[in-house]
């Protein structure tokens, strides 16, 4: 689970679970992979979607929820 929260636009704010495939999906900007990237890589790929959209956009990533490894 991801929370990702824009400064100035808190209309586009969301949590968002991470899809088996590895992708969310934005409201801003559609489906976004981010399986195999860390937070910093995966709030630069938002903002990169999210530039399509807004002229500025400032933007947090939070990671709320992580699968725990089991054996």
């Amino acid at each position: 689970m991801l929370d990702i929260q824009y400064r100035y636009t808190p209309e586009f704010n969301q949590t968002i679970a991470v899809q088996p495939d590895g992708y969310i999906s934005l409201q801003i900007g559609g489906d976004v992979k981010v399986s195999g990237h860390n937070l910093n890589e995966v709030r630069d790929l938002i903002l990169t979607k999210a530039r399509t959209r807004l002229a500025a956009p400032e933007l947090t990533v939070i990671l709320k929820e992580f699968q725990k490894p089991y054996v």
